[in-house]
């Protein structure tokens, strides 16, 4: 009811509105958070939460394509969104678009080269094309960034081993 208040106090209060959709978002109202996140837009071009929260909605729904469109909008308003980079490539992979998840992953990396998250990521999609040696590669790069891993860096080094121990993908 505050949020609601500050709204109709100030129309033109981003914050507010961006809250206020949050909650409409958390209780299940999606077309009215779509409709306050728009208007969050409208005033605020670059607020990148906005786009996430929308991408969310999207892709809760099953409007994948929505939810690319949205998290792109994140990315390009904020770079550093590592929540939404992992939706993005998830999407992307779960399309087969690995040249576009490849592609956002490199520009992650290159704009936060010690984020061990991106690295794990790489590897994951190298994996599912069957590079082992990127695959490797790139889970080496996650375990030497491990203080930024969120994930249990012990998974990573036994995936390392185990990835080792067969030799065949050497020959490819």
């Amino acid at each position: 009811k505050y949020f609601s208040k500050a709204v109709e106090l100030n129309d033109k209060d981003a914050i507010a509105k961006f809250y206020l959709a949050y909650e409409y978002k958390e209780t299940g109202d999606k077309e009215k958070a779509i409709s306050l996140y728009n208007e969050v837009i409208n005033i605020n071009p670059d607020y990148s939460w906005a786009y996430y929260n929308l991408a969310s909605i999207y892709a809760e729904s099953g409007n994948e394509m929505n939810a690319i469109l949205y998290l792109d909008k994140t990315i390009k308003t904020n770079p550093s969104d590592l929540n939404a980079i992992k939706m993005i490539v998830k999407l992307y992979s779960k399309f087969k678009k690995y040249a576009t998840a490849e592609k956002i992953l490199r520009q992650a990396m290159h704009d936060m080269p010690e984020e061990a998250d991106i690295y794990y990521m790489l590897a994951q999609l190298y994996k599912q094309l069957q590079n082992n040696i990127n695959y490797v590669k790139y889970l080496k790069m996650t375990v030497s960034k491990k203080l930024t891993f969120s994930g249990d860096i012990e998974i990573v080094e036994n995936e390392i081993k185990t990835a080792e121990a067969n030799k065949k993908w050497e020959l490819i």
